[in-house]
């Protein structure tokens, strides 16, 4: 029996053995053929790729073109999904996973099977159809030269440019160009930055700068264009950039030419031999800070001709252009560089080669932000007539509708929003309301929008008694009607009280404004309706003639100048710059395609502003679009136009503002997200020592430059003069239609089509759909989707595991978002961008989310969340990451929350028995919890509420601001940024940050005397990199004594931003060595007002001064004379400070300042000495009621006798 059971058992064994060995050799064949499948795929999507560049101009010409692009792009959409799962499923499989990771190999092999044979098919197709080659690009076709090369070229070159005073573009055929008359040509007597670029290795560039820079160096030249005294230079220098930067040895190589400058002026011509060996005795002798002194007077004081010869890199120039101020003297700055590697600030630039094109990316500031909309109008005296309408008979017996009609595109937006803004309207109309109508048409969001809008300064009812019935009542019916009567009656009443503004733009149809109906009782009331429709016009205005505005197309001469403002970006005399006399002859054509529309003016206008300014180009771009109105004359031209401006996008573009229609009409897009969105899809990718993310930031403008999006300020927090953008409502109609033609975005809305084509790549779903579970996936195939947006509220069953390919989760802003939603999305391991910002009922993150080693982006801003998961250590791709939650009770700090309550239920015991008892309730019947959520919420979710945020916040004191990050931060080494931090609770915080040195943001809460030698050693350690840094200490003592460094630590010399939120007392001594800062807030440091504006004031760099609630002590802010003094401030922001009774500026104070803003001033508070801030452009003040008249009225006076004509806005 023992030898039979033996017997058995060794064959077995055998079988075993035997089948595990076939199993490995199986397995290693499957290895090889899954490698050589690799191989060939990748190349195939080199390939692919390739192609769909080059056919992308050809494929709106053939059918066949574009059939063949589209299942190009499908295929090669599949292989990158392919290969991303290889690289993530077969990269590093672990022992414990052999199974699952046997399992998933033979999945992606067969799959890698399958596309293989479909790539070999297309080919075979195609050669039987003769495809191969017949339709793509050729050389001699009219786009594409102007595409691929010069459009690709301009891109790349200067991607956000600011302060450009003049462009111009002159294109070296020759090579014999003369910069001397261009650089004598500076009337105005301001700084200028000349930049010459080419190919590298192009001899023109050095040639062509040498010739000028030797002309002009000496005093008095010998030419006729350069003859006057005041157009020598007195300091010249002509520099190497050396890579790495070296800020020392630039200063020494700087003045010791400066020096040289002075010697041979001094010295006569015998004596020239000796100076260069004297020159460099006296160099030898000046320390670092006697050389700092040398510059600062050279440069401050003289006329001085720089030269940069082989600038390679954007943060090069970033920390050289802050040494050179702007002296009013006429100095010049020549920067000689490679083609398409710098972020220049030209008033002029030099291009070097034929086929290259300038470019003028500029940060918008706020003021060109607000005035983008009313600018092109040239409609003065109908807004003036409009207003007039408006204030005139407001006593009479009804109230008065006001209609602007005319096609879409002619500006009736703009025009409205012109009118909306005036001051005598903001002064003559007590509650005032905009609403853009949304379509499909949702009542109840324009319900809520006017009530809203016009409850902003809520008065109690008169009879409070009905007004409660009248609540109780409707309660008791429940139901959405019941909603809407209450929004309706809500809204009755505030229209019947007082004056009244409303506009509603954009009504598409009379079943609309019947639905909307607004009150007639009010004669008070004013109604502003904008419409593309004639019968609607007249509907709504009860058929009164004389209050119908048509609009009409811009005539020629406006439509000229509008035109000649986009292309040549202000330039006057365009015919002088340009002589090309054929320019004028095209431009004539190309508006009167236009027919006087300013949409398409500026759209067009947007296209060649980035092409060179020669006939050849343009010509091109007018080809092109007469051929389209030819082939199809019914087409509206003013969507043809549109459509072949999209088509002129460079290739990188195209995707980049598809990818837009995923938000809804009308919708604030954030900067910020979209360029964590874009890199994310992998859109932008580093170029040129450029990061992907500041290639992303370059699309962002460049779209903007080119009128597809129009700049938005949303934030009055924002140092960017840019942080959203919006869409005109034709071009994002254009948007989606593109985009789904791609099949690229689907919108999943209110009356959408229910049958797709094809695969949805990227899946948008909108706050008016209230589909179901079944609809929803007879609808969406969720194996392809790459982006899910949702707006609104959350349901379970958006997200499904089997969106493995998923890379971006966008729930920003959503509501009904619970903790247990979020369980699984660990399973999500392509992710690389997941934004919860917002979502105010998430406390928690699960430990799964360490499985998404994929991901870039993570912002849980806005959040309950108070503590990050262990296993966020394991994301060591991870260089985003924002976080901080809203508070309890509407407080950060346990001091702030409690400070209202009585005494006994303050205390930490007597508070937490409160909150256990909650918790108990809430467990039991976690339904109540849904007047507290917006979601539904679940026993594990209200546990997770109390245990993940209430108790510790109770216990521990915590600071809300910040979160608690686990040990072992330290691993996350590609994190820049990072915000913000509580490290009230020990050390190791500290010591891991320390470690994270390519940090360039960095936010911290919780600072103390016990953490403040940890937290010096931690800015020590990123001092070479850190450029931003947010400190926050709430309460008592807050932050006194915790900034003091000590000798043996350095502050960090290269912060551009610094904030400071706590108590102070005292501005910390190393702020004053920060030469490099540009912005400064303080928010409740209670410093010392006179103390502090000495050491601000001497920060050469600083232009962005903020002070918020409670930042200095005393009742008055002065800013007097001092050629020290705020040299270069720009823009001063004063928000809330409650004490404050007067803001004075002494005559010749802060001569640089351009933009005040003040947000919550005092009732009785004073600001004075506007007249005398030359430089002013714009005042800013919040919308608020509280401001007398008297106020308002006496800031109007200063500011029309400043002689710069600054203009006053409100905001609210």
């Amino acid at each position: 029996m023992e030898a039979a059971a033996v017997g058995i058992g060794k064959a077995v064994l055998n079988g075993v053995l035997s089948g595990a060995k076939a199993a490995i050799t199986e397995d290693a064949a499957l290895r090889q053929a899954v490698q050589r499948d690799v191989v060939f795929l990748t190349d195939e999507l080199a390939a692919m790729r390739s192609y769909l560049r080059d056919a992308d101009e050809e494929r709106n010409r053939h059918k066949v073109t574009r059939t063949r692009v589209r299942h190009v792009r499908d295929l090669a959409y599949d292989v990158d999904d392919c290969l991303r799962e290889h690289a993530v499923h077969l990269e590093k499989p672990s022992g414990w996973r052999l199974a699952r990771t046997v399992l998933e190999r033979h999945r992606i092999a067969e799959e890698m099977k399958g596309l293989r044979a479909r790539a070999e098919d297309m080919n075979h197709r195609n050669l039987r159809y003769h495809l191969a080659d017949e339709y793509l690009p050729s050389a001699n076709s009219g786009k594409p030269a102007s595409m691929s090369s010069a459009a690709e070229n301009s891109r790349t070159l200067g991607r956000s440019r600011t302060g450009v005073q003049q462009q111009v573009d002159l294109f070296l055929e020759s090579g014999q160009v003369d910069l001397v008359p261009l650089i004598c040509r500076n009337d105005d007597r301001e700084l200028r930055v000349i930049a010459v670029w080419g190919a590298s290795g192009d001899p023109r560039k050095t040639s062509v700068v040498r010739k000028a820079y030797d002309d002009l160096k000496r005093k008095g030249p010998e030419r006729d264009d350069v003859n006057r005294d005041d157009d020598a230079f007195e300091s010249c220098a002509w520099i190497r950039v050396a890579h790495p930067f070296n800020p020392s040895e630039f200063l020494q190589c700087i003045v010791r030419q400066f020096h040289m400058n002075s010697l041979q002026q001094e010295a006569g011509k015998t004596e020239q031999a000796t100076l260069g060996s004297q020159n460099l005795n006296n160099m030898k002798t000046i320390d670092e800070h006697r050389l700092v002194d040398e510059f600062s007077k050279h440069v401050s004081q003289k006329r001085y001709l720089i030269v940069l010869n082989e600038l390679s890199t954007v943060e090069d120039w970033d920390s050289i252009k802050l040494c050179f101020p702007n002296n009013k003297k006429g100095s010049q700055i020549i920067v000689s560089t490679d083609q398409g590697t710098t972020e220049l600030e030209p008033c002029s630039m030099i291009a070097a080669t034929d086929r290259s094109n300038s470019t003028d990316e500029r940060i918008v500031t706020r003021t060109e932000t607000m005035e983008y909309e009313s600018h092109f109008i040239r409609r003065q005296n109908k807004i003036q007539d409009i207003i007039h309408k408006l204030n005139s008979n407001i006593n009479g017996r009804e109230h008065e509708v006001v209609t602007i009609c005319g096609k879409d595109g002619l500006g009736k937006t703009s025009l409205v929003k012109s009118i909306y803004q005036n001051e005598e309207l903001r002064t003559s109309f007590e509650r005032r309301a905009y609403v853009t109508i949304k379509h499909p048409f949702n009542l109840e969001d324009i319900l809520d929008s006017l009530v809203k809008q016009l409850d902003d300064k809520e008065e109690e009812p008169d009879d409070k008694e009905e007004v409660s019935a009248r609540k109780e009542k409707d309660k008791e019916r429940g139901g959405d009607r019941t909603k809407l009567r209450v929004k309706r009656r809500r809204l009755d009443d505030l229209l019947n009280k007082g004056k009244y503004l409303v506009v509603l733009d954009d009504l598409s149809s009379i079943k609309e404004w019947d639905s909307i109906n607004l009150p007639k009782t009010n004669t008070e009331g004013r109604i502003i309706v904008t419409t593309s429709t004639e019968n609607i016009a007249k509907h709504s205005s009860n058929k009164k003639d004389e209050n119908i505005y048509k609009l009409k197309c811009l005539d020629k001469r406006d439509a000229l100048d509008l035109f000649k403002e986009t292309v040549f970006r202000g330039i006057k005399d365009w015919d002088g710059k340009f002589p090309d006399s054929g320019l004028c002859k095209e431009a004539d054509s190309i508006l009167t395609k236009c027919n006087g529309f300013p949409l398409a003016i500026l759209t067009i206008g947007g296209i060649l502003a980035k092409q060179p300014k020669t006939l050849v180009e343009w010509k091109k771009l007018n080809e092109y679009i007469a051929a389209e109105l030819k082939t199809n004359p019914e087409l509206d031209p003013i969507r043809t136009i549109l459509v072949k401006c999209y088509d002129y996008l460079p290739y990188d573009l195209k995707s980049c503002f598809l990818y837009l229609s995923i938000f809804p009409e009308d919708h604030t897009i954030s900067r910020r997200r979209l360029v964590h969105r874009w890199t994310a899809e992998g859109y932008s990718s580093g170029e040129h020592g450029k990061s992907a993310k500041e290639i992303a930031d370059g699309y962002f403008m460049e779209l903007i430059d080119r009128k597809m999006i129009k700049p938005f300020v949303e934030s009055i927090d924002t140092t960017k003069g840019v942080d959203s953008c919006k869409f005109n409502n034709l071009i994002h109609e254009m948007s989606t239609l593109k985009s789904s033609e791609e099949n690229l975005v689907f919108r999943l809305e209110e009356g959408c089509c229910m049958n797709t084509q094809g695969k949805i790549r990227h899946l948008s779903v909108s706050d008016n759909w209230n589909g179901d579970r079944s609809e929803f996936e007879d609808i969406v195939h969720p194996s392809s989707i790459r982006s899910l947006t949702v707006f609104g509220k959350w349901r379970p069953f958006f997200i499904s595991e089997k969106m493995r390919m998923l890379r971006v989760l966008d729930l920003e802003g959503t509501s009904g978002l619970n903790d247990h939603h979020l369980e699984h999305i660990g399973n999500l391991v392509h992710l690389k961008y997941l934004s919860l910002r917002g979502c105010r009922d998430i406390c928690y993150l699960p430990n799964s989310l360490g499985n998404m080693h994929q991901l870039e982006t993570l912002d849980v801003k806005h959040t309950h969340i108070i503590k990050l998961p262990k296993t966020i250590t394991k994301l060591r791709k991870l260089h985003y990451l924002r976080a901080g939650g809203i508070g309890f009770l509407g407080a950060n700090s346990y001091e702030e929350a409690v400070e209202d309550l009585p005494k006994l239920l303050q205390r930490r015991l007597c508070l937490l028995s409160i909150c256990s008892v909650a918790y108990c309730v809430a467990c039991c019947a976690p339904q109540l919890m849904k007047n507290v959520c917006n979601g539904d919420p679940n026993r594990r979710d209200v546990c997770t509420a109390c245990c993940c945020t209430v108790f510790p916040f109770v216990a521990r004191h915590l600071d809300l601001s910040g979160v608690l990050v686990p040990s072992g931060f330290n691993k996350l080494t590609a994190l820049h940024t990072l915000g913000t931090v509580n490290i009230g609770r020990g050390k190791a915080t500290l010591q891991d940050i320390s470690r994270l040195t390519r940090l360039r943001k960095l936010g911290l809460a919780g600072i103390n005397m016990g953490n403040r030698k940890e937290f010096f050693l931690a800015l020590s350690a990123l001092s070479n990199n850190l450029e931003s840094l947010s400190v926050r200490s709430v309460g008592n003592p807050g932050l006194v004594g915790c900034l003091e460094f000590d000798d043996m630590y350095s502050a960090p010399e290269n912060l551009k931003s610094l904030k400071l939120y706590g108590n102070l007392v005292k501005l910390p001594a190393w702020i004053d060595g920060l030469k490099n800062l540009v912005k400064l807030t303080l928010k409740r440091s209670m410093i010392e007002h006179a103390n502090a504006m000495q050491i601000l004031g001497k920060l050469p760099s600083l232009k962005t001064l903020r002070l918020l609630e409670n930042s200095f002590q005393g009742k008055e802010l002065l800013f007097v004379k001092d050629e020290k003094a705020f040299p270069n401030l720009t823009r001063l922001v004063l928000i809330l400070l409650s004490n404050l009774t007067s803001v004075e500026f002494k005559q010749g104070a802060t001569p640089n300042l351009k933009m005040l803003q003040c947000y919550g001033l005092p009732s009785k508070s004073k600001v004075s000495g506007l007249k005398y801030l030359q430089s002013l452009k714009e005042f800013m003040l919040d919308d608020d009621a509280m401001y007398d008249k008297s106020f308002v009225e006496d800031l109007r006076k200063q500011l029309a006798e400043n002689t710069n004509r600054p203009i006053l806005k409100r905001y609210s």
